[in-house]
């Protein structure tokens, strides 16, 4: 998978008894949102710079290893931020430009 974001958002399901989600080396992708016994989502997974594997794991309420699943993404080297000041378009059409 190829992405433009610096932050990205997991969805999936899991086998029941999983009642416990982590993404391995993503302390920032904590609460996943569980919308029914065995649907999810993960918000907010900070991406590195590169190919990168993102690991989801699923334990049940021992602590006990249930599920895990392994993604490659790859991110751009570079994440640019653009200013409005650096668009190709009229001063003043923004609340926010100088006039």
């Amino acid at each position: 998978m190829n992405f433009s974001s610096d932050r990205i958002a997991l969805k999936g399901t899991s086998p029941y008894g999983v009642i416990k989600l982590r993404v391995e080396g993503h302390p920032e992708a904590k609460n996943p949102f569980w919308a029914g016994l065995t649907t999810w989502a993960i918000n907010g997974i900070q991406l590195h710079k590169g190919e990168q594997t993102v690991k989801v794991l699923g334990t049940d309420q021992w602590g006990n290893l249930r599920s895990q699943d392994e993604i490659k993404i790859k991110s751009p080297a570079t994440l640019r931020r653009w200013r409005s000041s650096s668009l190709n378009r009229p001063r003043g059409m923004f609340p926010t430009d100088d006039v």
